[in-house]
């Protein structure tokens, strides 16, 4: 799965704004809106960075737990994540105001 698709699962709302501010047609509006999209990209590396610390999909699968949406539960290959990187996963959570 692509790096976009996964931060778009943990941050459904960013990911279509994103999707719906593409479509302007004007240049001037056009390169507004590639700053703000440059932005967003750039504000979302941390949490990108966290979401990758390990094997996909552990951390994706992690934060949504972390956020209620499903139940941490692992099958085999897949195993939790490792404490460290659950810190650091939480912590970027919390710093976008996941969790």
């Amino acid at each position: 799965m692509p790096p976009t698709r996964i931060t778009a699962t943990a941050t459904p709302t960013t990911a279509a704004a994103i999707i719906n501010e593409h479509g302007v047609r004007s240049t001037p509006a056009r390169v507004a809106v590639l700053a703000a999209l440059l932005a967003a990209h750039e504000a979302l590396t941390p949490l990108v960075r966290a979401l990758f610390q390990e094997t996909n999909p552990i951390p994706v699968k992690a934060a949504l737990a972390m956020m209620g949406k499903i139940r941490e539960e692992y099958r085999l290959p897949l195993c939790p994540i490792a404490d460290e990187n659950r810190a650091t996963l939480e912590k970027m959570m919390r710093e976008y105001g996941l969790i």
